[in-house]
């Protein structure tokens, strides 16, 4: 034989490239496992650390109006008002939140005046 050795060399090698094969595979999985929980952390879908609310009773019915400030996740901040009844436990959710960054006056049963500093199409002109 040429090579005596040749053929242990050749197994030795196919077990080598088999174990670091596994192990890239074990490698690869751990990080898109450690990337997925960190995206769905950092997406919102971890709970909310409420950072600030006031309540204050909306005179002549059982609402409340709530203005908060709460963060979740990594980097998602959400803040604003929000108007619940007094059977309800308050919870952050910003689809529900009404279209003003502060309130005009008290408010009461019929109305709930705020203004609004949000831009829309553009910041050109002035604020409506």
């Amino acid at each position: 034989m040429l090579f005596p050795n040749l053929h242990k060399a050749l197994l030795w090698a196919q077990y080598f490239v088999t174990t670091l094969n596994n192990i890239m595979k074990t490698l690869i999985f751990f990080f898109l496992l450690l990337g997925l929980c960190f995206t769905l952390t950092s997406c919102g879908f971890g709970s909310w650390n409420i950072h600030e609310l006031y309540a204050q009773k909306i005179e002549g019915i059982s609402k409340f109006l709530y203005k908060y400030d709460a963060w979740g996740g990594i980097d998602a901040n959400a803040s604003g008002y929000v108007i619940l009844d007094s059977t309800e436990t308050f919870q952050v959710n910003v689809s529900n939140d009404l279209p003003f960054t502060y309130l005009l006056e008290i408010p009461n049963k019929t109305t709930v005046k705020g203004v609004s500093t949000d831009c829309d199409n553009s910041c050109g002109g002035d604020y409506q």
